[in-house]
C-alpha cells in the first residue's frame, strides 16, 4: 500500500464490518467470468450454465446453426478449437437465456407458472482475465477468440454488445444483454429455468488472492493466483463440496424478481498470497441479500427464517489471539457513551483492527457517527484504553488473521448443522435458518465456538 493522498482507501479504512456492508471482502455472487472484481449490483455470468433438458439442448443446437450461418470461416475449426467454441457459446446462451426467464417469479413452487419475458433483459457482465488461472475458471474465459465469438454472436442478432476496457474511470468491464430476436426465440420454444443447469464438477471453491494493487487512487483487488495444491487445500476442497452439496438439498424459495435460487455453491478467499490470512467463506444467492430482504422474501422448507449471530466475533477472537480477557459484557458499549453510540464504538473498534490504523482520523463514511464533544483522536483513544488488552494489535494485519478464524469456524458450524438436519445458510459470520431452528443452530454455534477455542465464550443472538 502506498501512503500520501491514497491513505482514506487503505485497509484500515475499507474494512467489512456490518454482514451488509459491501466491500473487498463481501463478494458478489456468483463468481463473475473472468474477473477477480466482482461488485454489488451487477449480475455476471455464470460460466458453468448448461442446457439441461432435450428442449434446452435443442434451442441452443438452434442459435448455434444461427450463429455458424453468420460465420465469414474459410475453413473448419481444429477439434480443440471447436470444443471451445462450443462450450463459450452453451455457457454464454443458457445463462443468458436464464437470466431472461428469472424476472417476475414468485415464490417456488412444485408445478410453478412459466415465467414472463421480461420487458427488460437482463444487462450481464462479462471481463476477460488477463492471466492464465484456470483453476478457477473455464478455459474459454481466457480466449483470445473470445471477443470475436461475442462479435459474432452480435452479428447473428442475438446479443447486444459492448466492448470493455481501461479508460479514465478505471476498468469497465464488458457487457452484453439480449435482443428482441433472442427473447423471442425462448419464447417460441416455451423454455423455462428448468432447461438450464449448473455443471459444478470443475468449480474451484478454494481462492488465494494476491494483495489489491491501486488504479488511479482507488484499490484494486487482488488478481487469482495458481497455485499448487497441498494436503491442506484439498481438504478445503472437500470441506466446501460437501457443504455445497448440503445446500443443494435445501427446499429454498425466493420471492425476489431475478434471484437464481439454484446459485448456492460456496468458496473461501485468502488474501494477500498467503494460506494464514483471510479464508471468509462467500456463496449464495442470499449473500447480497440485505437482512431485510431475506426475512421478507426468503423460505426455507416453506417456513420464514431468522439470523443466528455471533456478538463481537472479530474483537473476540483479537482477545483470543492475545491471550487476554476481553471486558465483561458487550465488547461495543463504551464506559461513558450511551447505546446510541453503540455503532459508532463498533466501526471504529473493527477498523482498528486492521492495518494503517489512524487514531487521528475517523474511518471513511464515519466522522458523522462520533459522540458530540469528542474528536477522532479522543475517541479512538477511549476505544484503546477500554481495550488495552488488544491495543498492540490495532494497525497490524490482525484482520486478515480474523478472518481465516472466522471462515474456519463457520466452515465446521456449517457442516456440523446440516449433518445434523438443521438447514442453514451461511452469511460470513451468520448462519440463516428456520424460525424453530433457532435455539438449536444457537447452541450449535456456541459449542463448536468453544470447542475451537478452548472454552473461551461468546454470545449468539436470534434476530
Amino acid at each position: 500500500m502506498t501512503g500520501g493522498d491514497d491513505r482514506e482507501e487503505d485497509d484500515g479504512w475499507d474494512v467489512p464490518g456490518d454482514e451488509d456492508d459491501r466491500d473487498d471482502f463481501a463478494e458478489a455472487s456468483p463468481e463473475p467470468v473472468g474477473t477477480e472484481e466482482k461488485r454489488p449490483g451487477r449480475t455476471y455470468i455464470n460460466p458453468r450454465r448448461r442446457p439441461v433438458t432435450d428442449a434446452g439442448r435443442a434451442w441452443v443446437a438452434d442459435r448455434k446453426k444461427q450463429i455458424e450461418a453468420v460465420e465469414t470461416r474459410t475453413r473448419r475449426r481444429r477439434p480443440a478449437d471447436q470444443r471451445t467454441f462450443d462450450a463459450t457459446l452453451d455457457a454464454i446462451l443458457s445463462d443468458l437465456a436464464f437470466r431472461s426467464l428469472l424476472p417476475g417469479r414468485g415464490l417456488a413452487s412444485p408445478s410453478p407458472p412459466p415465467p414472463p419475458i421480461p420487458d427488460e433483459p437482463p444487462q450481464l457482465f462479462l471481463v476477460t482475465r488477463k492471466r492464465n488461472a484456470t483453476r478457477y475458471a473455464p478455459p474459454w474465459t481466457f480466449s483470445e477468440t473470445l471477443r470475436t465469438t461475442l462479435g459474432t454472436l452480435a452479428k447473428a442478432d442475438l446479443i447486444e454488445h459492448r466492448q470493455g476496457g481501461t479508460g479514465e474511470e478505471g476498468r469497465n468491464p464488458t457487457t452484453i444483454a439480449p435482443t428482441g430476436a433472442f427473447l423471442a426465440s425462448i419464447r417460441t420454444a416455451g423454455l423455462s429455468v428448468a432447461d438450464f443447469g449448473e455443471d459444478l464438477e470443475d468449480f474451484e471453491p478454494v481462492h488465494l488472492k494476491e494483495r489489491h494493487g491501486r488504479l488511479r487512487g482507488r484499490k484494486v483487488p487482488g488478481e487469482l493466483i495458481a497455485y499448487r495444491d497441498t494436503a491442506e487445500t484439498r481438504a478445503w476442497r472437500r470441506e466446501l463440496r460437501e457443504i455445497t452439496a448440503g445446500l443443494f438439498q435445501i427446499n429454498l424459495a425466493c420471492s425476489l424478481p431475478g434471484i437464481d435460487p439454484s446459485d448456492r455453491a460456496v468458496y473461501r478467499v485468502w488474501n494477500n498470497g498467503r494460506w494464514d490470512q483471510g479464508g471468509r467463506m462467500f456463496g449464495g444467492f442470499w449473500l447480497p441479500m440485505p437482512k431485510r430482504d431475506r426475512r421478507e422474501h426468503l423460505r426455507i422448507e416453506g417456513e420464514e427464517i431468522v439470523h443466528v449471530d455471533f456478538g463481537q466475533l472479530h474483537p473476540r477472537l483479537a482477545y483470543w489471539i492475545a491471550g487476554r480477557e476481553p471486558p465483561p459484557g458487550d465488547l461495543y458499549a463504551l464506559p461513558g457513551l450511551g447505546i446510541e453510540h453503540r455503532d459508532a464504538v463498533k466501526k471504529r473498534l473493527n477498523a482498528l483492527l486492521w492495518p494503517r490504523a489512524d487514531l487521528g482520523r475517523a474511518p471513511r463514511g464515519q466522522a458523522g457517527l462520533l459522540p458530540p464533544g469528542l474528536t477522532s483522536r479522543t475517541f479512538a483513544e477511549r476505544i484503546e484504553e477500554h481495550h488495552h488488552g488488544i491495543a498492540g494489535l490495532f494497525g497490524s494485519d490482525v484482520g486478515y488473521r480474523l478472518l481465516r478464524l472466522e471462515g474456519d469456524l463457520m466452515v465446521a458450524i456449517v457442516r456440523r448443522c446440516l449433518s445434523g438436519g438443521l438447514p442453514v445458510l451461511p452469511v460470513q459470520d451468520c448462519l440463516v435458518c428456520r424460525r424453530a431452528d433457532g435455539p438449536a443452530v444457537k447452541e450449535a454455534m456456541a459449542g463448536v465456538f468453544g470447542e475451537m477455542f478452548g472454552g473461551w465464550g461468546i454470545p449468539v443472538g436470534i434476530e
